[in-house]
């Protein structure tokens, strides 16, 4: 109802939403709030590059509306800057541009003549801000909101040291910065770059769980479950069925121990639900299954938030003419996140062959394997050496009057 925010979504171009197939998650609105509010903001979350362009977009947009700067600015400096990977920069370039807002032009590094940084917002790499502040030293003078996409991609390179000695000192207004996954050893990088920031962090990246993806016709999918319930006998295993009562049936069989009608407290406990369906469980769970597509990205990344070790999206397909099932392909943006490399092109297609599914299907069942080994043996040695966890909640140190919240 809020006219400002109004006006600034008005901004966003359908064909942008539309076209990027994007769900506008809670998380995301509670960052433009704090932000809005002239809050840091420091978010961990698994977001796709067009998510996090639009994520900046729309704070930026109101901090310019704020400074009347959304009127012609040919002639002027930038005041928001955005440091950022190519594939957000060209995401959010494209986002301002057909918003009819005009970011400051991209530019060649070898150009050796004079360059007009003029525009209304800054998008680009940090060596090529240390660039162009080495151009142009007043370049950061009037900056009042920072953005930092993917801050571990950066943390380590002279050029973002650079730029945080050019800023303004003392304060020069908002920043918000994006990562992820947690990473306890990029607290001193924040601390320099915000002060007292709220920390939101989706509820999938709480536990900093393992994400892996296969491929799986639908003749096959019980049978992977069942394979990932009998390797990990001693862990807690939540499997989100297309067909509970079948999906249980299926594992009955191999169920010698009686783990899916053990105590909600079993440290063996195998538990099978709607995978369309909210899922109101509160327990936690070392692996978490998808045997069936989720209704939507936001209760994926809800029920992640009781994943503790790994999870497994079993991306379905039809036997006998592979391509992938109607409900997954809803969620297939994601699933080509998940699965990466030829599994995400695959994933994409509207048909596949048989052959191109086999050869993927063995590469990422290889993936997975090898990726939860080598977590299980990361996971024995800590236990024999001791020292801190992966987990946000696990290293952050709470308690300097930060504001932290799982969406």
């Amino acid at each position: 109802d809020d006219k400002a925010w109004a006006s600034a979504l008005s901004l966003v171009p359908r064909s942008f939403l539309v076209g990027n197939a994007m769900e506008l998650l809670p998380f995301v609105f509670t960052g433009w709030a704090l932000a809005d509010g002239s809050r840091d903001v420091v978010m961990t979350a698994p977001l796709l590059g067009n998510e996090r362009a639009l994520l900046y977009f729309v704070p930026m947009v109101r901090h310019l509306q704020a400074q009347g700067g959304l009127a012609s600015v040919a002639h002027t400096r930038p005041v928001a800057f955005l440091i950022c990977g190519p594939y957000v920069e060209k995401a959010s370039r494209r986002l301002f541009q057909m918003a009819g807002l005009s970011p400051v032009p991209s530019f060649n590094r070898d150009h050796r003549g004079y360059i007009a940084f003029n525009g209304q917002v800054w998008i680009g790499s940090a060596e090529d801000l240390d660039f162009a502040i080495s151009k142009d030293r007043q370049l950061l003078n009037a900056a009042s909101f920072v953005a930092i996409d993917d801050l571990a991609a950066f943390a380590k390179k002279a050029s973002l040291e650079a730029i945080l000695r050019h800023l303004p000192p003392y304060a020069w207004g908002t920043t918000m910065i994006w990562m992820p996954t947690w990473q306890q050893s990029l607290y001193p990088a924040l601390q320099a770059f915000t002060d007292s920031p709220a920390y939101l962090r989706a509820s999938d990246s709480v536990w900093n769980a393992m994400e892996l993806a296969e491929i799986a016709k639908v003749s096959e999918v019980s049978g992977r479950v069942a394979s990932y319930v009998a390797r990990h006998a001693r862990s807690r295993v939540m499997v989100f069925a297309t067909n509970p009562d079948e999906m249980r049936e299926a594992l009955s069989a191999f169920d010698v121990e009686g783990r899916l009608d053990a105590p909600a407290d079993s440290p063996q406990l195998v538990r099978v639900a709607e995978a369309a369906e909210r899922w109101e469980g509160e327990e936690y769970f070392d692996v978490v299954i998808h045997a069936g597509a989720p209704p939507n990205r936001e209760e994926y990344s809800r029920r992640l938030a009781a994943c503790r070790r790994f999870a497994v999206a079993m991306v379905s397909v039809e036997d006998k003419a592979p391509r992938l099932l109607a409900a997954w392909q809803a969620f297939a943006e994601w699933a080509a996140h998940l699965l990466r490399g030829r599994g995400k092109q695959l994933v994409r297609r509207a048909m596949i062959t048989h052959n191109d599914l086999e050869r993927v299907q063995a590469e990422l069942q290889k993936i997975a394997e090898e990726r939860v080994a080598k977590q299980q043996q990361i996971e024995e040695k800590a236990a024999i050496e001791g020292g801190g966890g992966t987990s946000f909640t696990d290293d952050f140190m709470v308690g300097q009057g930060e504001l932290i919240w799982a969406a």
